[in-house]
């Protein structure tokens, strides 16, 4: 864990978390990444409630479902953020699969994020706010979203066939910002070729936290949650709305 705060100020994170008001639900999925996200916060961040964990214990069976970052086995977590939202904390939720290699998120309405939505954010903040170097590596299938974003600010993009192999393969060839697929692999250049979604999960956070607002206030086309959303109150977001236009350029 060294390692990952040597990369990102998760100190900074946990008072930014405190500052929006905003909870990060974690999901593990009864798998290997449950605690790591705690751990990296900080007991004053679970303490105060910036963080907490659901279907963190170890079970071989996966409470019956499988260990997949697809909404379809996200019923609880859209539940558990709709309900902190609804008592007045705005909450996200952050998904890992069974084995902490793949992310999705869930914005603080209830709706669905997968990577198609977060390389786009991943992309902004990484060449935007921290001013990083290196190509935007999507698969075939990755949306055009992350390509517009990519393009608007100055990066090229290079189109793989599916399988974070032909990702991982530009990583260790050249210089690369952010690399994606599909179902939920990320792979950072400023980090490993490799897929790590704690390390997704902490620049996920770092990137709401920089903007100063969760997603559902800057208006991120997730897909439709399970239930109604609960209303929201009191927000001073000053994101960006997505999708961006031609053209778009975060300031």
């Amino acid at each position: 864990m060294s390692g990952l705060r040597g990369k990102v100020d998760t100190t900074a994170l946990a008072d930014g978390l405190e500052r929006l008001g905003l909870t990060v639900i974690v999901d593990p999925m009864h798998g290997s990444a449950a605690g790591v996200l705690p751990a990296l916060l900080g007991q004053e961040a679970v303490a105060s409630g910036a963080i907490r964990e659901i279907r963190a214990e170890r079970d071989p069976l996966f409470g019956g479902n499988p260990p997949e970052p697809l909404a379809p086995y996200l019923a609880e977590l859209i539940a558990a953020v709709q309900t902190s939202t609804a008592a007045g904390r705005p909450a996200m939720g952050i998904v890992f699969d069974g084995d902490g290699d793949r992310i999705a998120a869930i914005d603080e309405r209830g709706r669905f994020c997968s990577t198609q939505l977060l390389m786009p954010l991943f992309i902004d903040h990484l060449a935007r706010a921290r001013r990083l170097p290196g190509a935007v590596i999507k698969t075939v299938s990755g949306s055009d979203l992350m390509q517009l974003v990519a393009e608007s600010l100055g990066r090229p993009v290079l189109e793989k066939p599916v399988g974070f192999k032909y990702i991982a393969a530009e990583m260790l060839a050249g210089e690369v910002l952010v690399g994606g697929e599909e179902s939920g692999g990320v792979g950072f250049g400023m980090h490993l070729p490799e897929r790590d979604a704690p390390f997704a999960a902490l620049l996920l956070i770092e990137a709401l936290v920089e903007g100063a607002c969760p997603w559902a206030s800057a208006s991120m086309p997730c897909s439709r949650p399970t239930a109604a959303p609960p209303a929201t109150t009191g927000s001073t977001c000053a994101c960006p709305t997505w999708p961006p236009a031609a053209g778009w350029r975060r300031a």
